[in-house]
C-alpha cells in the first residue's frame, strides 16, 4: 500500500471520488472511494464523509487498480501537520 499527504482540492459527496493535492504546488490527482474505505482522524477515531472538505488535510493511503487510486484508508488531519514537518517548519520556545 503507498502513502500520499496532502489536501483535498475536491469533493462532490455524490460521486465515488474526489481530487487530492499531494503537495502544495504539486498536481490534483483523482482517488476513488469503495465501500471498504475506512475514514478516520488523527486519533483513529471513525469520522464521517462530510469530514471531507476542500483545504482539509489528510493522509492517504492506496493501491492501485488499472490506472485508478483506490483509497483504503484516510487519515483526516495529519496532512497539514505532516506538511508542515517537511517543508521544515519548527517552533522555538524562549527562555524566560
Amino acid at each position: 500500500m503507498a502513502t500520499t499527504t496532502g489536501t483535498f482540492a475536491q469533493d462532490t459527496p455524490s460521486s465515488d471520488h474526489f481530487m487530492f493535492r499531494p503537495s502544495t504546488n504539486g498536481a490534483l490527482v483523482r482517488y476513488y472511494q469503495t465501500k471498504d474505505t475506512v475514514i478516520v482522524d488523527a486519533e483513529g477515531h471513525a469520522v464521517d464523509q462530510s469530514t471531507i472538505r476542500v483545504g482539509v488535510g489528510a493522509t492517504m493511503y492506496y493501491t492501485t487498480s488499472g490506472d485508478r487510486m483506490i483509497a483504503r484508508k484516510i487519515v483526516i488531519g495529519e496532512g497539514a501537520r505532516t506538511s508542515q514537518k517537511k517543508a521544515g517548519t519548527t517552533e522555538t520556545k524562549r527562555r524566560p
